[in-house]
């Protein structure tokens, strides 16, 4: 889409991690910003930083993003307040440690409907206007567990698998009528993702696990998602030791079902 200056940004998932970062280098931009999740506070403490750092405007549209329901009609005010949405970045989700025999039906269920169903509305909710306006980036926060399972991330992985195949698709269907899409598949970041997991009960699991501690540092990544929009690629894979299994698992699958389980962790 070449420059994202001064662009409509509608950010989920804003009020930490590398939402808030994503906020910050695009009001950087002088871009316009819709930051969504569900901590009003936190929101608004990075609508004001965004501001003081140039953005120009910022709405504060706070929504539980399992609730189907308001979804709709959220995107149709959204488009209205704004004048219309250059990109959206669905960048909520949650993370899960817990074992598939030990965890409940609903955490699965709860995991898919915040990492894939609600980025599919909130998609959909635009959708038909980007179209008709000829233009529009749809980015899809997904993770390196996209391409393959691991320990403790069925739920997890299943929903970053699907996330996949709905990006893949909507590019197929839309790349002729202006929309673009990136999906961008970091490994371990330096987020408070892994204290917020869910365990096989549903409950938080409320430790920091190495892959976060020792992970990549969020305003980098964010700078590295704007600079993918900006060149128009499709995939971003942001990944340091992690990168190795993408890669065996594509091309070298016996070699990946053999070191999988020796890895965990």
């Amino acid at each position: 889409m070449g420059s994202v200056d001064q662009s409509v940004v509608w950010i989920t998932g804003a009020s930490s991690g590398i939402g808030t970062e994503l906020a910050l280098a695009f009001a950087r931009r002088k871009c316009k910003l819709v930051l969504s999740g569900r901590k009003v506070d936190a929101l608004q403490t990075v609508a004001d930083q965004a501001q003081l750092l140039g953005a120009p405007h910022v709405w504060v549209k706070p929504f539980d993003g399992t609730d189907f329901s308001v979804i709709p009609s959220l995107g149709a005010q959204i488009w209205e307040e704004t004048g219309g949405v250059d990109i959206l970045i669905n960048n909520a989700g949650i993370s899960q440690r817990s074992l598939t025999a030990e965890t409940d039906l609903s955490v699965d269920q709860s995991i898919m409907n915040i990492n894939y169903f609600a980025a599919v509305a909130l998609t959909k909710s635009i959708l038909h206007q980007m179209i008709e306006k000829g233009n529009g980036h749809v980015v899809m926060m997904s993770s390196v567990v996209g391409y393959f399972g691991y320990y403790q991330r069925s739920a997890y992985a299943a929903s970053k698998h699907a996330l996949h195949g709905f990006t893949d698709s909507l590019w197929a269907e839309c790349s002729n009528q202006g929309i673009k899409t990136l999906l961008v598949t970091p490994g371990g970041v330096r987020t408070n993702i892994s204290l917020n997991a869910l365990n096989g009960k549903g409950e938080q699991f409320g430790k920091l696990d190495n892959l976060q501690a020792k992970g990549m540092e969020p305003d980098w990544v964010a700078n590295k998602v704007i600079q993918a929009i900006e060149s128009n690629k499709r995939e971003l894979l942001l990944a340091q030791k992690e990168r190795i299994l993408v890669v065996l698992r594509r091309f070298f699958p016996t070699i990946y079902f053999w070191i999988i389980p020796k890895v965990r962790r």
